[in-house]
Order: structure tokens, then sequence, then C-alpha cells
């Protein structure tokens, strides 16, 4: 039976967690209190690659750290009352924001009121705060280490999934923003357009994400993030004009000198969703050839159009409104067939697996 991802990173966690426990044991952490910040540090930065597991744990131990020396502080002061634990949750949060670490403010405050709270009389603040501190670092180490040495998981592997999210995106999203038409955006055309916008978003924030993961895991891959970084910035432009061309085309709504160039486009919009189709599939492990798909020809073909219609002035008759609306329309039109094009190349050269 083939495990599944899934499966697997349920199954690390709980290795991860018993394994903690252990450690705790045999460090003599018998304390009824004290493996409880090790085991949920473990749960927690436990994730599907190791380099979002590192980007976890150095968020974790960061927050902390800085949560318990604060309490400890504040602790060796004054004891546990609303002033204090105000005092201290505010001193922390203040501290985290100045240093540029937000997403570290929920977990450092805690910090700081567990060990002001819960400090024993025979161990005294400090004593309290090294113990916090001493437990997550062994919870988050016994999870780098699972997560290392047990069905390894790397984010290069999550990475052509995440790109097949981004494209997939523009892809849904692409026959109804590349096509003119003269009735107004209903509002249930809306609410389609602004769940897929809504995806598509999604997908690229994903994207970025693991791409951060890669860039923090251990070992000389500096080849591979080049390659994905120019991957990435493909991924962005589609992204990029896919949202622009989705603007301007609903403003577009009733201007006809789109008809002008009814042919041309028609073109460069069937070869590009047929380029999309094969860059998905390529995405999703399939065998494509890259053939000479005629998009150079397309969109030599819209320019020149385009250029025609100048020159006769066709476009002197429209309101200049509208003109720069299709101009909008017609240069992002351009830009997705041109990325689309050139990241379907691009993953058709040998990447590292």
């Amino acid at each position: 039976m083939k495990i599944t991802k899934t499966l697997q990173h349920a199954l690390k966690t709980g290795l991860a967690v018993g394994i903690t426990w252990i450690v705790c044991n045999w460090l003599k952490y018998y304390d009824s209190h004290r493996p409880i910040w090790a085991l949920i540090s473990t749960v927690l930065v436990m994730q599907s690659n190791l380099g979002s597991v590192i980007r976890a744990s150095g968020v974790r131990i960061g927050g902390t750290l800085i949560g318990a020396v604060i309490g400890a502080i504040v602790g060796s002061l004054v004891d546990a009352n609303a002033l204090s634990l105000a005092l201290s949750v505010a001193l922390t949060m203040g501290v985290l924001s100045g240093i540029g670490l937000p997403e570290t403010l929920r977990l450092a405050g805690t910090t700081a009121i567990v060990v002001l709270v819960s400090k024993q009389v025979e161990e005294g603040p400090w004593l309290t705060a090294f113990f916090r501190f001493v437990e997550v670092f062994i919870g988050i180490s016994v999870a780098i280490l699972v997560q290392t040495i047990i069905w390894p998981s790397r984010a290069r592997n999550e990475l052509r999934d995440a790109a097949l999210g981004v494209v997939l995106g523009v892809r849904q999203l692409y026959p109804i923003i590349s096509t003119l038409s003269h009735a107004p955006v209903t509002a249930e055309e809306s609410v389609q357009r602004d769940g897929m916008r809504a995806e598509l978003l999604s997908a690229s924030a994903k994207l970025r994400e693991i791409y951060g993961d890669l860039q923090r895991e251990p070992g000389d891959h500096r080849q591979e993030i080049l390659i994905w970084g120019a991957h990435l910035r493909f991924c962005d432009e589609l992204e990029l004009h896919a949202l622009a061309l989705e603007h301007s085309q609903r403003w577009l709504r009733g201007v006809t000198l789109g008809d002008q160039l009814a042919e041309p486009l028609q073109s460069l919009t069937t070869l590009t969703q047929q380029c999309l189709d094969r860059l998905v599939a390529r995405l999703e492990g399939q065998e494509v050839a890259v053939p000479a798909t005629g998009l150079d020809a397309a969109l030599a073909g819209c320019d020149a159009a385009m250029v025609r219609l100048r020159e006769q002035g066709i476009t002197l008759s429209y309101a200049m409104p509208d003109v720069i609306r299709f101009c909008t329309y017609f240069f992002n039109l351009r830009a997705i067939s041109r990325h689309a094009s050139g990241l379907e190349f691009a993953f058709a050269l040998p990447t590292k697996k």
C-alpha cells in the first residue's frame, strides 16, 4: 500500500512526539508540567517540508526566548498581578514589533504570561524561564531530526505542485478575461471572478512561501534556487498580467474598439490557451512536447494590426478613456502570451529533482 504524503506527515508527527517524550524523561524532565511545552512545540513546528520546519522553529525559538526573558525580568521584580501581566505582555509585543518579528507576538506574549504566573518559589523566575526555553528547544530539535531522517521531505518536491496551482489559476481565469464582450458584467459573473482571483492570489502566496522554504533548507543547492527563482518570476508575471487583464477587460465591456482586431486577437488567445493547457499537463507530470506553437507569429500579427489601426486613425473616433482601456487590455494580453510561452519552455528544460 502506497503511503500518502498526508499519512506520512501524520506518522512522522506522532513519532516525533513519542521521541520527545522519551528524551524528556531521559533528561529527567518527569515533572508533569515540564514536558508539555516540548511536546506541543514538536507538534507545532512539524510542517510539510524541512524548510518550513526551520522557518516555524525560528519563529518559535525567537518568540519563546524573548517572552521568557521579559517574563523573568518582570517576575523577578514583582509578583504576578493584573498590572505586571499587562506590563509584561505589552513590553514583549512592543519589543517584537520594534525588531520586526510580528509573527511571534502571540507566542511570546503567552510565554511571558506562563513564566510570570507559573514561576515556582524554589526555582525563581529565571530558572522557570530557562526550563521553558529548554523544553521548546528539545521539541524543535526532535522535529527537525525526524523531518530530516524519516521520509525526508524537501521544499523542492512541493514547488512544482505550487507552480501548477498558479498556472491553473491563470488558465481558469483566462477564457473569461481574454474575451471581449459588449454585455456588462453580471453580479453572478462578478462573484465567479472574485472567487477565481482569490484562488490565484492564494496559489501565488503558497508558491512564494515554499520558495522561501527552499532557500532556508541546508545544503548546497544554489543552482536550484536560481532556476526556481526564474520560474517564480515567470509565475509572478503571469499572475500580475492576468489580474491586470481582468481589471481592464471588466471596464472595456461595451467598447467596440476591439472588434477592429477580432481575428488576430482570437488567434492569439486560442494559441495562448493551448500553451497554458500544455503547461498544466507538463506540471502534472505528463510527457508533453514543445512544438512551434505559432505564438510568436500571432503576437507579431496583433502588433501589426494595432499599428494599422492607429495609422488609419480609427482610434481617434473613440473616447480617450476607452482607447486607454483597450491598450491596457491589449498589452496585458500580449504579456500573458509571452510569459506563458517562456514558462513552458523553461519547464521543458531538465531540472534537478
